[in-house]
């Protein structure tokens, strides 16, 4: 129960990264440079969800909460607030 609850939260990290960057609290660039990071804080949530503790298991859950992280800078890129046009159409 315990790794569907969390593997359920995990698929919704790339939903809260675009989030976070649609509020501008965090930015592309520093959830980059953050990326040894995020790869450590996978490991622990895949140490901490998966049954059982074999390091094989734990890579197997930890590689896609990677790639959603990921996915998730590349979303939150493509659909980031651009700044307006200075000097626009006056009406």
């Amino acid at each position: 129960m315990k790794f569907l609850l969390g593997m359920g939260i995990v698929f919704e990290t790339a939903v809260l990264i675009l989030f976070l960057t649609r509020l501008e609290l965090v930015t592309t660039k520093t959830l980059l440079r953050k990326f040894k990071w995020a790869v450590l804080a996978a490991f622990v949530v895949s140490a901490v969800i998966t049954p059982s503790g074999d390091p094989v298991n734990q890579t197997l859950v930890a590689v896609p909460i990677i790639v959603l992280y990921l996915l998730g800078i590349f979303i939150s890129w493509v659909f980031k607030k651009r700044p307006e046009p200075e000097g626009g159409s006056e009406g």
